[in-house]
């Protein structure tokens, strides 16, 4: 099989500071690393959501993917 088997998608807008213990909790699962990716898509977040997602992403073990969306109309 190529890629990931699961990927999880997770939107977020404005939440900063609840992403650090969502990217913990997914550390934390079971299924093997290699068999999932994680995607958090930034709705255009005014706060530091964008930094965070960069450094988690820096720093997380997972395939963690940060994508954001500028315009949230």
């Amino acid at each position: 099989m190529s890629g990931p088997a699961v990927s999880v998608v997770v939107p977020t807008f404005g939440r900063a500071d609840r992403l650090p213990r969502l990217v913990a909790a997914l550390e934390a699962q079971t299924l093997a690393r290699d068999l999932f990716e994680v995607i958090i898509v930034d709705n255009g977040s005014s706060d530091d959501t964008s930094s965070v997602l960069a450094e988690l992403a820096a720093n997380t073990p997972i395939d963690l993917r940060p994508l954001r969306i500028e315009d949230n109309a």
